[in-house]
C-alpha cells in the first residue's frame, strides 16, 4: 500500500537519494553478503530473456502489516501539530506518498514546512517500529526465502520514507530484499510508475522479466504504467482483474510455481513466449 496521500504528485518532494541496493540473505552472485549496501543510485543494464527473473514488493498491506503503524504515526504528529487527523483523511491519503500527506497536514493547519511534517511523521513511524513491531503478512517470509533460493530476485517499491522503513524491515528481516526504492528516493510517487522504474533500473531487470506485488489502486496503477504484470493482493474488489493484472486474496499457500504460472501466462499473452507455450497456458 505504501501509505498515504491526497493527489497524484509529490508536492515540494526533494530531490531523490540514492537507491538502496542490499545483497539478500542467500547468494546473489556478485553481490557481497546480507544486508550490505553495494551500490546504489544509477541505472543498471537491464537483463533480457525468457521466464521470471524478479519480483517488486510493495510494503504496507502487501508484504507486511506497517499500515497500522504509519496510521499511528500519523495521528501522533497530528496531535503535536494541533491538526485534526481522521478516518476520512487516512482513507483519501491512502496509497500514497508522505509528501502529499505532508500536504493535507498543511491544508489542514499544520504551521510548519512539509518537510518539518514529513520528517515527524516519519520519526513516530521509526519509533513505533521499534516499539510495537509489525509482522509479515501471512506467506510472505515464506515466498521471500523461496524466491531467493530459486534465483528470483526481490525488490520493496514503497513510498514509506527511508528513515521508518529501514527501521520496519531491522524488525522484520532486512536481507530478504536486494533493493529497496523509498518514498524518499522519487520525485513522482505512486502511480507515476517512476518507483517501479526504479526499482527495475537497480535490480538490472527489464519489465517483462519481473512481476510487481500490490494491494492499493494507487499501487497497481504504477506498477503496471511500468510495463509490469501485477498481482494485487489484500486488494479491494474495486481493483478487477486485466491482462495485466490478476487477484489473489493473499500470499498464504502460494509458492514459486505460482508466480512462474502468472509470469508465463502473461508472456504468453504479449507472444514473449512460443507459441507451444501459449497454446498450452490456454484453459
Amino acid at each position: 500500500m505504501g501509505h498515504p496521500d491526497g493527489g497524484d504528485h509529490a508536492v515540494g518532494a526533494p530531490r531523490p537519494g540514492p537507491v538502496l541496493v542490499r545483497a539478500a540473505a542467500r547468494d546473489f552472485g556478485s553481490h557481497r553478503g546480507s544486508g550490505e549496501v553495494v551500490s546504489g543510485g544509477g541505472q543498471a543494464e537491464r537483463v533480457p530473456g525468457a521466464g521470471l527473473h524478479g519480483v517488486l514488493w510493495d510494503m504496507d498491506g502487501t508484504s507486511t502489516d506497517s499500515a497500522p503503524v504509519w496510521e499511528a504515526a500519523m495521528l501522533t504528529a497530528a496531535d503535536e501539530l494541533g491538526v485534526e487527523w481522521t478516518g476520512a483523511d487516512q482513507a483519501v491519503t491512502r496509497g500514497h506518498g508522505m509528501w502529499a500527506v505532508a500536504a493535507r497536514f498543511r491544508e489542514k493547519g499544520a504551521a510548519l514546512t512539509e518537510a518539518a511534517v514529513v520528517s515527524q511523521i516519519e520519526r513516530a513511524a521509526a519509533e513505533l517500529a521499534v516499539t510495537a513491531p509489525p509482522v509479515w503478512l501471512p506467506g510472505v517470509r515464506e515466498m521471500l526465502i523461496d524466491c531467493a533460493d530459486a534465483g528470483i530476485r526481490c525488490g520493496l517499491v514503497t513510498m514509506s520514507g527511508r528513515e521508518a522503513v529501514e527501521a520496519i524491515l531491522r524488525a522484520l528481516d532486512p536481507g530478504l530484499f536486494e533493493v529497496i526504492v523509498s518514498g524518499s528516493d522519487v520525485t513522482e510517487p505512486k502511480p507515476a510508475p517512476q518507483p517501479y522504474l526504479r526499482g527495475l533500473d537497480a535490480l538490472g531487470l527489464s519489465a517483462e522479466s519481473c512481476l510487481a506485488i500490490e494491494d492499493s489502486f494507487v499501487g497497481v496503477t504504477s506498477a503496471v504504467a511500468a510495463g509490469l504484470t501485477t498481482i494485487a493482493v489484500n486488494a479491494p474488489p474495486t481493483i478487477v482483474e486485466s491482462e495485466s493484472l490478476v487477484r489473489w486474496p493473499g500470499m498464504r499457500g502460494r509458492s514459486v510455481a505460482d508466480l512462474r504460472r502468472v509470469h508465463a501466462i502473461a508472456a504468453a499473452r504479449t507472444g514473449a513466449e512460443s507459441p507451444g507455450v501459449r497454446k498450452s497456458l490456454e484453459f
